[in-house]
This record gives C-alpha cells, sequence and structure tokens, in this order.
C-alpha cells in the first residue's frame, strides 16, 4: 500500500467476513514513540489491553492487546497518563521526552 507523504506498508493477512485489517502507516519523516502497558505476574510480564493513554492533555485511545499504543512524538517533554479499569494507581503517569533533532545526511 502507498499514500503520499507515508511510508510504503506491505503485510499479507488472510481475513475472515466481517474480521478487519489495520495498517499502521507511518508519516514520513516523522518520530515515534511507544507507551506500553503491563503488569509483572509470578516472574511474567501481563500487556494491559484496552487501557486509555492520554498525552500532552489529548486523548490517543486505547492499547492495543499487546498493551501498546503508538504516538507521534511531541516537540517538547510532555506527560502522559494511562488508565485501564481495575488497575492502580489511576491514572498512571509519566513523562515523554521530546522529539531528537533531525540527523544531517
Amino acid at each position: 500500500m502507498t499514500l503520499k507523504g507515508f511510508q510504503p506498508f506491505e503485510q499479507e493477512a488472510t481475513l475472515a467476513a466481517g474480521e478487519v485489517f489495520v495498517a499502521r502507516l507511518a508519516k514520513i519523516g516523522v518520530q515515534y514513540g511507544q507507551v506500553r502497558v503491563a503488569y509483572q505476574a509470578m516472574g511474567r510480564v501481563v500487556p494491559v489491553a484496552g487501557a486509555d493513554v492520554v498525552l500532552g492533555g489529548r486523548p490517543l485511545g486505547k492499547t492495543d492487546k499487546a498493551g501498546s499504543m503508538r504516538y507521534e512524538t511531541p516537540a517538547k517533554q510532555t506527560a502522559v497518563e494511562v488508565r485501564a479499569d481495575g488497575y492502580l494507581p489511576t491514572p498512571a503517569t509519566g513523562m515523554v521526552p521530546a522529539r531528537r533533532p533531525a540527523r544531517s545526511r
């Protein structure tokens, strides 16, 4: 798949009727970060799917089944909040670093 302003995307998938395939496109020249939400239980890391992620006061959406969400890196250091029913602390908070300056080639 190609779309102007985005990196080319290619992936094969076999879908049954009613299934949805999500193509995660990346903008050219944009830096991305990733939030991963998980907890430890009996020595294993368990992802938290469906956690709400808020970056700089702006809702970004929910984590996927792997407990992850990709976001466009902000220009300056920004607060991130994560909330999920049944998990503490609510909200869990942290700071996302600013994007790095582009490197010269």
